[in-house]
């Protein structure tokens, strides 16, 4: 309706435009009509709203802007880091993104799958290789990756996983320092927005987590009658519920799943970390716009800008970076750019045609992807076919509610870890898609989106319009076969080319043929025989007369439709001096390059249990804090004066928090005034004494100065005063309280003063209680804890 109006509105003078809609309607009948439509429509204009996005300004930038630093990509990673960034008002950050903003669609969570192969999808695809996607259309392998504000946080489930602690302990155990879980952990926490209660509530796990992050983790609530049977299933068989409490990732299934939704919408990264601060003078976001070259001085071998064209060549645009360039385009996309800027194998790159930059790296090389298996269908008697009406009840809830199926992934939410060996390690990962009796989108959709080829699709959708479907499909946790990427041409705008070599590895092979013994048997359990389940031979052309109860059936179906379950990691591996294939160090910096960095799941040494999301959102929390460590280091110039750091060494932590405590000083004061009333708002009208009293009971200096400045205020103090001093003295001011040092470090950030304020409203009671008091004092520890270990936001 806005769009007709609009034309409407081009074609005629604003005094004459029409409007198309009745001026009014009667009766209560009609004027509740007219309200749901109202309702509806206001609804789905705020699905994917770009208010929620940054403006694009490539019309406004050109050739020969100067900017501090230029992030590649505003995907998982790219919009974290370039949000961190732009904390730091002096410094002007470019974020340069070759999609647009989400569609409407993106923010509804039942249609995640109906987002690949789209336009916000960047359609990569692989080689076609010996013994591989045999049942694929031109028997090559689709990989979905987001071309869009959020990146591949806007095409994925929205499942959150951390990955297990032993995936980042292994890490560190090779020599790469600062990336144990440990290390890692404040910056999960950071970005974390935990809404789950069931969570916060616990003492043994909310330690590990955050309510107060930019990014909104929540519990899927998924009221599908099936997860019930696979829950019984499992269970039979010995898998209880997954336990990660402490980080990590045991055997057993999820039935708790949590994910990136809100209200019953996803939230992707651009929305979470880029919407708030979409406003901020020093943050300039271009979209439509794809680099094609890093600028790199041969000589210095400094990284000084990019190259990029702006909508499909509108214009080409150079820019250039004062102090950094971070690539946050992906694991296809950052090795490409890589190359064609003449980083990456010298072979290769003379191959097809590109002047190497440096003598050697192995850029595209150690690719690792979980992949899993689609051949294993189980018939299930129906409970009831999926009617027309049903749909329209769904899509109002949703759009009038945020309730319903739509909020959720349905059967997807359950996933589960066993293992083909004698320890407790998982390797394999059991994953489940469920489509309902005459379900003509969801079996049509996936495999529409893998391309399976047209034959196969009938043999499965034939199944489908008998019978409920279940496909249990297992995957490769930690495959050790290797792959690699590598570039098509030299044309920038050309996908490029992915070899695999899935399954190469005896290993992965065997840990598939273990998935599916496993699925055998859950068949067979009493939970699923009460749904009639039946595992559906699927007769490959390949296969036939092969039986499907010897291996040899499913090793030949194995290569028949085993693809990416959309994990690719490692084609820029972090590692030591003394690793071959690394391609950053531990502070992600581009080896034998300057000023160049790399933040997103390329980094990844090897696969973690689980998706990348969750592990990229921490990758940017992370290498924002190595940035401004380096760049804020006392070795920097002072303002004012040229800036030229060159990674200054950062050891020294004590100097730093001095620089900072120096540069901040008229900040803290103002927060200790701002606590200082919050303190004098606590005593009791009732009782009047001077405040004089509590200054001479506490010898403390620093509180002395602190109370001396409330003495005009002649407040009366709570019944308890030792509490009172000791919230004073033990929770804000003592010199070497952590808080304290936060409250220094986090004074221009945003977020930590909401945090602070939200858990000061305790202290504006006028009667507070001791109980009251004490709780406060557990919810300041929780902040303590939630900011130990972090390093600085400045």
């Amino acid at each position: 309706m806005a769009g007709h109006i609009g034309k409407l509105a081009e074609s005629k003078p604003i005094s004459t435009i029409v409007d198309p809609c009745p001026g009014y309607s009667t009766g209560w009948a009609g004027q509740t009509f007219m309200k749901l439509i109202n309702t509806l429509s206001a609804a789905q204009c705020m699905l994917g709203s770009s208010e929620f996005y940054p403006e694009g300004k490539g019309m406004y930038i050109n050739s020969g802007h100067v900017f501090d630093f230029i992030v590649v990509g505003a995907g998982t990673a790219g919009s974290v880091v370039a949000s961190r960034l732009s904390e730091i008002s002096d410094w002007k950050v470019l974020l340069v993104e070759a999609g647009a903003d989400p569609p409407s669609t993106a923010s509804i969570p039942s249609l995640h799958l109906n987002l690949q192969r789209s336009v916000i999808d960047w359609k990569f695809t692989t080689q076609k290789e010996r013994n591989l996607f045999k049942g694929m259309l031109g028997k090559i392998n689709r990989w979905p990756r987001g071309k869009v504000m959020g990146g591949t946080s806007v095409l994925s489930s929205m499942i959150y996983q951390r990955g297990s602690r032993r995936d980042y302990d292994n890490w560190a155990s090779s020599g790469i320092s600062g990336w144990s879980y440990n290390d890692l952990l404040p910056y999960f926490k950071k970005s974390e927005n935990m809404l789950d209660q069931h969570i916060m509530k616990c003492t043994r796990s909310n330690k590990y987590h955050n309510s107060e992050g930019p990014l909104t983790v929540n519990q899927f609530r998924s009221k599908e009658p099936l997860i019930q049977m696979i829950k019984n299933g499992t269970l039979e068989l010995g898998y209880g519920e997954m336990n990660n409490k402490d980080g990590f990732i045991r055997l057993g299934f999820s039935y708790n799943t949590h994910g990136t939704i809100k209200h019953g919408e996803r939230v992707d990264t651009a929305k979470a970390f880029l919407g708030p601060v979409k406003d901020r003078k020093n943050l300039y976001v271009v979209k439509n716009a794809n680099v094609i070259k890093i600028l790199i001085n041969p000589e210095t071998k400094n990284a000084y800008g990019v190259k990029y064209i702006w909508r499909r060549g509108k214009k080409i645009v150079t820019v250039k970076a004062k102090k950094e360039v971070i690539l946050c385009a992906g694991a296809v996309g950052t090795p490409k750019l890589l190359m064609l800027s003449g980083v990456g194998l010298r072979t290769h790159l003379m191959d097809v045609g590109i002047k190497p930059i440096i003598k050697e790296l192995s850029v595209g090389c150690n690719m690792k992807d979980q992949v899993m298996f689609l051949g294993c269908p189980i018939k299930l008697k129906p409970l009831k076919p999926l009617n027309f009406q049903e749909i329209l009840e769904n899509t109002f809830d949703f759009l009038a509610y945020k309730e319903g199926p739509m909020t959720n992934i349905g059967v997807s939410e359950i996933f589960g870890y066993i293992t083909a060996n004698a320890d407790d390690v998982p390797d394999i990962e059991i994953f489940f898609i469920y489509s309902q009796l005459n379900d003509t989108n969801t079996l049509h959709t996936f495999f529409n989106n893998i391309e399976l080829n047209k034959d196969l699709q009938m043999k499965y959708l034939e199944l489908n319009s008998q019978h409920d479907l279940l496909l249990a499909i297992p995957i490769v946790v930690n495959p050790q076969s290797v792959g690699k990427i590598r570039l098509s041409s030299t044309d920038p705008l050309a996908n490029p080319s992915i070899i695999t070599n899935y399954l190469t590895h005896p290993m992965d092979k065997q840990l598939i043929l273990t998935g599916i013994k496993f699925i055998k048997k859950l068949i067979k359990s009493k939970a699923f025989q009460l749904r009639e389940a039946e595992l559906e031979h699927i007769d490959f052309s390949d296969c036939k007369g092969s039986n499907i109860n010897n291996d040899s059936y499913w090793e030949c179906a194995i290569k028949q439709v085993s693809g990416t379950f959309y994990n690719p990691v490692g084609t820029c591996k972090m590692g030591t001096e003394k690793d071959s294939k690394a391609v950053v160090n531990e502070r992600l910096q581009v080896r034998n390059i300057k000023n160049l960095r790399v933040a997103d799941a390329s980094i990844m040494p090897t696969s973690i249990h689980g998706g990348t999301l969750a592990a990229c959102v921490m990758i940017g929390e992370k290498v924002a804090d190595l940035i401004k460590q380096d760049w804020l280091s006392p070795k920097c110039k002072k303002e004012g004066e040229e800036q030229n750091c060159e990674h200054a060494d950062f050891k020294s932590k004590s100097n730093f928090k001095e620089n900072a405590k120096d540069t901040n000083r008229n900040v803290l004061n103002k927060t200790e005034n701002t606590v200082i009333n919050k303190i004098t708002s606590l005593f009791d009208g009732n009782k009047r004494k001077s405040i004089n009293e509590v200054v001479m009971k506490n010898k403390d200096p620093v509180n002395n100065v602190i109370l001396n400045k409330s003495k005009d205020n002649l407040i009366s103090l709570p019944h308890n005063t030792n509490i009172t001093t000791e919230i004073l003295k033990n929770q804000y001011f003592a010199e070497d309280n952590p808080m304290k040092n936060k409250i220094e470090k986090n004074s221009n950030n945003k977020q930590h003063k909401h945090i602070f304020n939200e858990n000061s409203k305790g202290l504006l009671n006028h009667s507070l209680k001791d109980d009251k008091l004490k709780q406060f004092l557990v919810k300041i520890d929780q902040i303590n804890n939630t900011y130990e270990n972090s390093s600085s936001s400045i």
